[in-house]
């Protein structure tokens, strides 16, 4: 004996489905993004300061062109303003070229362009004081500013962030 059995409304239920898959697809990316930007603003918190320079060259990149970023063209300053410039520039090019991101691969990356700033960042020996106006001295950053920016972020306050934007993308209901 052979039983069969009609389903009405599959397709329509497939469609559907799709249409659910892209838009998680875009909440998840939207929550990259806004989870990157956020270990970005910590790292510059935390990082050491002389020009700025350093600090001008932390950028958040999301997409396949570095225009695709939280900051595609800084303000240097002092005698190098113009090659740190021009690195940061060419820096974001090349990561964006390799990021791999995509529409159904969302990718982020948070880094700094300053061709210096592995070894500041990597420099557990160096005194981050300068000297305050009023007198006295103040700290100015510390190393490892954006390992500890994403340890910050690692668990619940990283989920929270990426969370938010599901939030935000349904209207504000609960995820």
């Amino acid at each position: 004996m052979n039983a069969t059995m009609r389903m009405r409304g599959v397709d329509k239920a497939l469609k559907r489905l799709d249409r659910e898959v892209v838009q998680k697809s875009k909440q998840t990316r939207a929550g990259l993004i806004a989870l990157g930007i956020s270990i970005q603003g910590s790292a510059q918190r935390r990082c050491p300061i002389d020009t700025g320079n350093l600090q001008n060259s932390a950028f958040t990149l999301w997409g396949e062109r570095p225009s695709d970023s939280n900051n595609p063209a800084p303000a240097m300053s002092g005698p190098d303003a113009s090659t740190a410039a021009h690195h940061h520039a060419a820096a974001l090019a090349q990561e964006a070229s390799t990021l791999g991101a995509t529409p159904d691969n969302p990718r982020v990356e948070v880094g700094f362009t300053a061709a210096y700033a592995v070894f500041v960042h990597e420099d557990l020996a160096a005194n981050h004081v300068k000297s305050l106006r009023g007198g006295g001295e103040g700290a100015v950053g510390e190393a490892k500013f954006l390992e500890r920016a994403v340890d910050e972020y690692v668990g619940a306050r990283g989920i929270a962030v990426v969370a938010g934007e599901f939030a935000a993308a349904a209207g504000g209901g609960v995820v």
